[in-house]
């Protein structure tokens, strides 16, 4: 049988168009309000800033410097500069620049006082000793750096370190004349340490000799204490301060040595009277 022809549907879907009448607005005053509300806030940050970053009345004019002895303050404040806002300078670098330009420093603290005014609080640094050598004159810290220089003729009577004038301080005398720059190393450590004990120990137990100064040569592992008297005594700086000066108020007590002999400890346990 033949077969029936089909027909076939297809199905359209219609198109719908929408909104073909425009809409008139309507005024929405919450909207208005928030609008006001971001220009408000824009307008105070904007003027915050101003005022913070900007405005005279935050402007660096007073400088107070405090814990200046060795450095005049005024010096301190001349390396400062004024006029920039208080919240935008930099205390790192500030701090960093104190203590590269003056060695006679060995902290800076930097704090803001409101509206315009630094407060720079500095601790110098501890005397240890006179170190001479040449026509200089070095003052040196604990730990042997040099951070204050005179002419070895012409030292100040009146300048302070810690409680003590610059004459005050024991007296290394280096006979080689080695230059020395300031921020150098000029001695170590234990040997500065070794010298205040030796100047105790001499004050302890023999107060009629008193320390006038000390000299070393090229190395400070021989240095020779040099008495008002005139007495030499050599020592060993990487000995014991203790035994080498017992040793010698033997001697003393023993009549062993005068007021202008030299006397040589360098050796454990024996001693060399010239």
């Amino acid at each position: 049988m033949p077969r029936r022809n089909r027909r076939r549907y297809v199905r359209r879907m219609p198109r719908i168009y929408g909104n073909l009448q425009p809409r008139k607005r309507s005024w929405n005053p919450a909207g208005f309000f928030k609008t006001l509300r971001l220009f408000f806030w824009t307008i105070l940050v904007i003027g915050g800033l101003y005022l913070l970053l900007a405005s005279p009345i935050f402007k660096i004019h007073t400088i107070e410097i405090q814990g200046a002895t060795l450095t005049e303050p005024s010096a301190l404040e001349a390396q400062i500069s004024k006029g920039g806002s208080i919240w935008t300078f930099s205390k790192g670098r500030l701090v960093a620049k104190l203590l590269q330009d003056n060695p006679t420093l060995e902290r800076v603290d930097v704090l803001r006082g409101l509206p315009d005014a630094l407060r720079v609080q500095v601790k110098e640094r501890s005397a240890a000793a006179l170190w001479m050598s040449g026509t200089e004159a070095y003052v040196l810290d604990p730990d042997g750096n040099a951070f204050l220089q005179y002419k070895s003729d012409a030292l100040p009577s009146t300048d302070l370190v810690v409680g003590k004038t610059i004459l005050e301080l024991p007296k290394i005398v280096d006979q080689s004349g080695l230059p020395v720059q300031l921020g150098d190393q000029a001695a170590s450590s234990l040997f500065l340490q070794f010298t205040t004990n030796i100047s105790e120990q001499l004050a302890a137990l023999l107060p009629l000799y008193v320390l006038d100064h000390f000299e070393v040569g090229i190395t400070t592992y021989d240095v020779t204490l040099v008495a008002r008297s005139g007495i030499h005594i050599q020592l060993n700086s990487l000995g014991d301060a203790g035994v080498q000066m017992r040793n010698l108020a033997r001697l003393v007590r023993d009549d062993k040595v005068s007021s202008a002999t030299t006397v040589d400890l360098r050796i454990d346990r024996w001693a060399y009277v010239q």
